[in-house]
């Protein structure tokens, strides 16, 4: 099996891009695929795994004659998962390196503050990524900027208390670039790359379990089918 082509939780270790007006949206039924993509050239289709995710309408989603999405609008892959632990805890889980490296990368350079350059390490597969802190607002919002497939890419997460004991997260990825049918399949990998983030964090703060997906989704010595 090949190393890694530098790309994690559906992006590479490149460059960083924005974007966020018209937008479609990726949603999904479950898990479909994984964001770490192994191989092949750059820029070419992410490795797949499971069940495809479908592309549905959203805000300002436009389609063309045949039926399908107008892709000189932005498309945004958006992940959101309920955590049954308070916002506070499930906050720190993402700006503390501490805690994250226990369900998703193995190393950083630091903790997340605003205005901050870190560097994301996934040691097993060789892969780093570069991340600049856009804002942070405690117990609320996380805005990064980091390399994406083609260029600059967004990943904002938002924390919304359910009560007085549990979190909905909502991870929403922008800024996809290339033909539309790259920018479908960047979304789809995006997509599946933070479902496997979100069930990570669940199992190990409700649970204390480490899940070790990310890992084992490419386990050396196997090929995904």
């Amino acid at each position: 099996m090949g190393k890694p082509d530098g790309q994690v939780g559906g992006r590479t270790d490149k460059e960083i891009r924005r974007g966020r007006e018209d937008k479609a949206v990726i949603q999904d039924d479950g898990i479909g695929v994984h964001g770490l993509r192994l191989g092949g050239e750059a820029g070419s289709p992410p490795t797949r795994l499971g069940r495809t995710p479908r592309l549905t309408a959203g805000d300002g989603l436009k389609t063309g004659d045949a039926g399908s999405p107008d892709m000189n609008r932005n498309v945004d892959s958006k992940t959101e998962m309920l955590v049954r632990k308070p916002v506070a805890e499930v906050f720190e889980a993402f700006v503390d390196p501490g805690i994250t490296t226990q369900f998703w990368f193995t190393k950083s350079s630091g903790r997340l503050e605003a205005g901050k350059r870190v560097t994301w390490e996934w040691e097993m597969y060789g892969v780093s990524t570069e991340v600049l802190v856009r804002d942070i607002e405690k117990d609320r919002r996380i805005l990064i900027e980091w390399s994406g497939y083609k260029g600059h890419e967004t990943v904002e997460w938002t924390f919304e208390p359910h009560g007085k004991a549990a979190t909905f997260v909502r991870i929403t990825n922008s800024g996809f670039k290339g033909s539309d049918d790259e920018i479908v399949a960047q979304a789809l990998d995006s997509k599946g790359g933070f479902t496997w983030l979100l069930a990570g964090l669940k199992a190990f703060l409700e649970f204390g379990v480490k899940l070790n997906l990310t890992a084992d989704a490419h386990p050396k010595g196997l090929e995904s089918g």
